[in-house]
């Protein structure tokens, strides 16, 4: 409705550069009256995620891809205590090895490498999470650069969900393989 034509506007306004606080130092904004502000991480969680029963509906944007790993950890210890946690492991290979620097690099330095795009060297999961696609997988399943599954299964070597974002795809039962990735970004 309105809300959400007037939070659109604000953020392509943000975006844009505008809407800078002139009473703050630079870099500062000034919210909307209508949103919620938390003191803690703890707090923030407990508004968006209310007793986890999640939905595709709720989000939390972080301006670092180290801030929101932090939440993800706090929520998925908090989501199903006692429920079984699966980790993911990547393995990590510079394919060319060019400058005497990269010859230096150990299985340790690369599992430390954060990239846009890319998993962090381990994935924690439990099944009933909800994780976004961060590349387009395969387009004719719906397994796209943001799309929201429902984690339904996890095994060895794949995952199981649900999509849940509106579209023609909502409600399919997907497979994502362990597959390989490369970045040109390090």
């Amino acid at each position: 409705g309105e809300d959400h034509e007037s939070w659109t506007k604000f953020l392509l306004s943000v975006g844009n550069g505008h809407g800078l606080s002139k009473n703050t130092n630079v870099g500062y904004i000034t919210l909307p009256e209508s949103v919620h502000v938390s003191k803690t991480l703890d707090e923030l969680i407990d508004f968006v995620f209310r007793d986890f029963n999640l939905s595709a509906k709720e989000a939390i944007l972080t301006p670092t891809n180290k801030l929101c790993a932090k939440i993800n950890k706090i929520c998925l210890e908090q989501f199903k205590p006692n429920a079984k946690k699966y980790v993911y492991l990547s393995e990590d290979v510079l394919k060319e090895r060019v400058s005497e620097e990269d010859k230096s690099l150990t299985q340790e330095d690369l599992h430390k490498i954060e990239t846009g795009g890319l998993p962090p060297h381990e994935l924690e999961l439990k099944v009933g999470v909800i994780v976004i696609c961060l590349r387009n997988l395969n387009g004719r399943e719906g397994l796209l650069n943001g799309t929201r599954i429902k984690v339904t299964a996890l095994y060895e070597h794949r995952i199981e969900g649900i999509i849940l974002t509106q579209g023609p795809f909502q409600g399919t039962i997907v497979y994502i393989p362990k597959i390989r990735l490369s970045t040109s970004d390090l």
